[in-house]
């Protein structure tokens, strides 16, 4: 049976499939006017879908009260960077003309009879099983992470007795309320939705990838023909004529080929850029959120997802190192065919040839980044050296904008005075009333002052170490030069070209820098500790003054009007706390923000690192950095304790013996004191203990998962 070859059409069939899932007709192909509409309405609906789901998601977002715990943080995490990664892809696949271009141009290079098609084994460089196979697993455990919530719900609604549907769904975009008359138009409404949607992000990311690696595969099949050709032919001093012109030909053919991929790398640069940025950042996502979620039937359909992006990118680095290889071997053939029996013409030229293909073909991520398998093999390796200076920089420079943030907040002169003053006016004045409000119990206990002082010393340590670290070595070791180390990586000092006053000057810049950024951070943190005192110091009081209380029918004027000064004291204190969450609420949020990456890239720097005398001082700053996250959350506790233990306080006095009126006041007071006073950032997240708590237990995680990828 005669072998069949396959046509161009053949390979450009499966990713306009693809792309065709989503309604999108890249080169537009023929096809008939009611499939045209068709498609073009399913288009239409699959972008409208998407971009309905992407204001959501944003509103959800900027909402901020729906994501309510860390494993829903890290979901959002993982769709924000997808949605990006698929909508760079899909902006890509838009480049329609410039696409079609480099089709029809590939088109008119392919040969075009079966003899032709033989000489240039076309078949080897078709769509593999193992590669289709890799596309229908991508695209189905895309399908499985949407249909899983709706299979699991089906599953349960038929396992357990109750028969309640659960309204499972993907995207937590859409809050269904299962006790709303419509629950089941709103569940069916927002599971198409997320099916389009769904179906937008996954066909422009897979199907973006297929076309680069069809046209990748082109180039390739082109280049192995030509330096074949090239390597097989035998040329003869009394050929000279005609062997020159067989060069001329090849080295036509071989710039043509140079052209191509430099409009492929034009095309398909930006989104290649972004995928090798991001695919990381989506897979650590993911995997942290299957960490904490568990293994269950959408964590399955989550390591399936994941299986199949790493493949992806593996397939994007293995053809553009195929073009590298294949590109190079042109020397290679160059040299190794018969060339000793051609003319000194021919030889010229085929040293051009040479010289030209040292320089290798390549695919590249806009020039900044080689996509080969050197970049996917060397990633670990490229992590382990270039981590420490990565994690020395994420730290500074998070640690740079909360303080910067700390020292806008402190720039609040005017709200920071008025609630000074308020506070100073609460204060009791004389030393009997201080005795009573026990005013020492919340003066700045020892161990505070302790951590404020090796708070600075150690970041005085941090950023001398480095010179202390230069002259030891210089001193301790004979003949050795001095090694001008500093501590910001970001300032360079070459000691050939640069003198001792320009280290001079580098150190004084870091030193008065660091001053800034490390009184800042702590001194705006302790204005909050210290006026969260004084509420604690005032709520305090009101609960021993309640659990002092002894009310009678008899004298019902003196204990309601003893009780009304409690309230307007206690309803100062509720505004009080608002304003001080008003004022250091915006630097409290992005601290909780940013705390956790601070402290893994702190940890994941001391590991790579190792304990070093650099490593010991940073691992004591890590320790004093959870310290002082720790000192804030305590006093939220206490202020949230106090503030609730009030409306114990009213319960066990002697309430029975007071008059109705009375009863009915410290009734009040027991009611209103179930909403605490708390300390909170902007709203979005208390702080207390159990936040600390989590925050600790999330760190610990993205810890650990960043270890292992490292490892």
């Amino acid at each position: 049976m005669e072998t069949v070859h396959y046509s161009y059409e053949d390979f450009i069939r499966i990713p306009a499939q693809v792309h065709r899932l989503m309604g999108y007709n890249i080169l537009d192909l023929p096809r008939r006017a009611c499939v045209k509409w068709l498609m073009l309405f399913y288009r239409f609906l699959c972008i409208s879908s998407h971009i309905i789901c992407v204001i959501f998601m944003i509103y959800r977002i900027y909402e901020g009260t729906s994501i309510n715990t860390i494993q829903l943080l890290m979901r959002y995490g993982t769709l924000v960077t997808y949605v990006i990664h698929s909508d760079t892809k899909f902006a890509t696949s838009q480049q329609k003309e410039d696409i079609k271009r480099l089709s029809r141009n590939l088109s008119e290079l392919y040969p075009k009879d079966t003899a032709e098609r033989c000489n240039y084994r076309v078949n080897d460089f078709y769509w593999s099983r193992p590669l289709i196979v890799m596309i229908s697993t991508y695209i189905i455990s895309s399908a499985m992470v949407v249909v899983g919530p709706l299979l699991q719900a089906a599953f349960l609604y038929f396992y357990n007795d109750d028969k309640h549907f659960l309204y499972l769904h993907c995207y937590e975009y859409f809050i269904i309320d299962p006790n709303d008359e419509k629950a089941v138009y709103q569940y069916v409404c927002a599971y198409i939705l997320e099916w389009l949607h769904s179906t937008h992000m996954v066909i422009s990311n897979v199907a973006t990838d297929l076309w680069l690696v069809c046209f990748q595969v082109q180039i390739c099949m082109h280049f192995k023909y030509i330096g074949q050709t090239l390597a097989e032919y035998q040329p003869h001093w009394q050929n000279d004529v005609q062997d020159r012109k067989f060069l001329a030909k090849i080295i036509e053919k071989h710039n043509c080929l140079i052209v191509l991929q430099n409009d492929l790398n034009s095309i398909f640069g930006g989104s290649l850029l972004l995928s090798l940025l991001s695919t990381a950042g989506v897979l650590c996502t993911v995997g942290l959120y299957i960490r904490m979620g568990g293994l269950n039937l959408e964590s399955v359909s989550y390591i399936m997802f994941m299986t199949t992006s790493s493949m992806q990118l593996f397939l994007v680095c293995y053809y553009g190192d195929l073009i590298n290889v294949l590109s190079q071997y042109m020397g290679y053939a160059a040299y190794t065919h018969s060339w000793y029996e051609a003319s000194i013409g021919y030889k010229k030229y085929l040293l051009i040839i040479i010289v030209r293909a040292q320089q290798s073909v390549e695919l590249s991520a806009w020039g900044y980044l080689t996509v080969s398998l050197d970049t996917f093999k060397q990633a670990k390796k490229q992590i382990e050296w270039d981590l420490k200076v990565l994690m020395k920089y994420v730290c500074v420079i998070t640690y740079w904008i909360n303080s910067d943030l700390k020292f806008f907040t402190t720039l609040q002169h005017n709200s920071i005075k008025r609630l000074n003053a308020k506070l100073e006016a609460l204060y009791p004045k004389t030393m009997e009333e201080r005795m009573v409000y026990h005013v020492n119990k919340f003066y700045w206990p020892r161990p505070l002052i302790f951590f404020i002082r090796t708070f600075f010393a150690t970041t005085i340590l941090v950023v001398f170490e480095p010179l202390l670290t230069s002259v030891l070595k210089y001193f301790l070791s004979p003949g050795s030069e001095f090694l001008y180390r500093h501590y910001y990586p970001f300032f360079h000092f070459d000691p050939q070209r640069h003198t001792m006053w320009r280290y001079i000057a580098i150190y004084f810049l870091e030193f008065f820098h660091a001053s800034h950024v490390a009184v800042y951070q702590m001194g705006a943190d302790l204005w909050l500790v210290c006026f969260q005192m004084q509420i604690c110091m005032q709520l305090s009081y009101i609960n021993r003054a309640l659990l002092s209380f002894e009310p009678h029918r008899h004298h019902d004027y003196t204990d309601r009007k003893l009780l009304a000064n409690l309230v307007a004291k206690h309803n100062e204190l509720f505004d009080l706390q608002k304003d001080l969450n008003k004022i250091f609420g915006g630097s409290l949020l992005f601290t909780l923000l940013t705390t956790a990456s601070f402290i893994c890239a702190l940890g994941v720097y001391i590991q790579v690192g190792g304990f070093d005398n650099e490593g010991i001082i940073l691992c004591a700053f890590t320790v004093i950095t959870i310290l002082q996250l720790y000192l804030i959350c305590h006093y939220g506790q206490m202020v949230n304790t106090l503030s609730t233990s009030i409306a114990n306080a009213a319960y066990s006095n002697n309430w029975f013996d007071a008059s109705l009126s009375c009863k009915k006041n410290l009734q009040l007071i027991a009611i209103r004191a179930q909403r605490p006073v708390e300390l909170s950032a902007l709203g979005y997240l208390p702080l207390s203990l159990e936040t600390f708590k989590e925050l600790m237990s999330l760190t610990y995680r993205f810890f650990a998962l960043v270890r292992q990828l490292i490892e």
